[in-house]
């Protein structure tokens, strides 16, 4: 096997990894054997394991790099109070996405037993289940925020024709509005503490299997 043909079935091996994070493990590698010169590719492709082995590999040290990414992003929580930073909140969110899919990738490629890996995807399905009904609250409370703003306005609208009756429905408004902003905020940010644990659980897992297998 030469050096194209190690790459390209590398890249098979790696298609379910986020395209950024196969296109720099695909890059790094590729310029690795071309440094290694043509005269020592065959020893260097035998050193580096069969493509699938390297990209169990390749797969398990993402998520040392997701796992140190999701701990910066939060370091950096405090510093996110501006409408200029709506691109840096996206980049988080996209990690902690990848991230959870890269834990997975990584329990399934070390040889974790069949019950550890029902086990985690048992997790995973009631994880979703909580997350959609989070995403469901979320809604309810813009919901809510948006009813509140219109029965405010109603109730400002009033006070011309009948100022006794307007401070009900302005009350209302603003409890309701209270309320959504408390809900919405309160529940994405529960949503959030779960996709991190179950994204901390998973590398946890990794860590020590990987730790495990080195010691063996």
């Amino acid at each position: 096997m030469n050096k194209e043909e190690y790459i390209s079935e590398l890249s098979n091996c790696l298609k379910r990894l986020p395209e950024s994070d196969k296109q720099k493990a695909l890059e790094f590698y590729r310029e690795y054997l071309e440094e290694a010169g043509q005269e020592n590719e065959t020893s260097t492709i035998e050193a580096l394991g069969t493509p699938k082995e390297l990209a169990k590999k390749i797969i398990v040290e993402c998520v040392d790099k997701n796992y140190i990414k999701e701990e910066l992003s939060e370091s950096n929580d405090s510093n996110i109070n501006n409408d200029s930073s709506q691109e840096a909140k996206k980049e988080k969110g996209k990690v902690k996405l990848s991230a959870i899919w890269i834990v997975l990738l990584a329990i399934c490629a070390l040889p974790f037993s069949p019950v550890v890996i029902a086990l985690v995807i048992a997790l995973l399905v009631i994880v979703i289940s909580i997350l959609i009904t989070i995403g469901a609250l979320v809604l309810s409370g813009v919901v809510t925020a948006i009813a509140g703003l219109i029965m405010f306005v109603v109730g400002i609208l009033s006070i011309f024709s009948m100022p006794g009756g307007a401070l009900l429905p302005i009350g209302i408004g603003l409890t309701c509005i209270a309320l959504g902003v408390l809900m919405s905020i309160g529940f994405y940010e529960l949503g959030k503490l779960i996709v991190i644990g179950f994204v901390k659980l998973g590398g946890s897992m990794v860590h020590k299997k990987k730790g495990g297998n080195k010691n063996a």
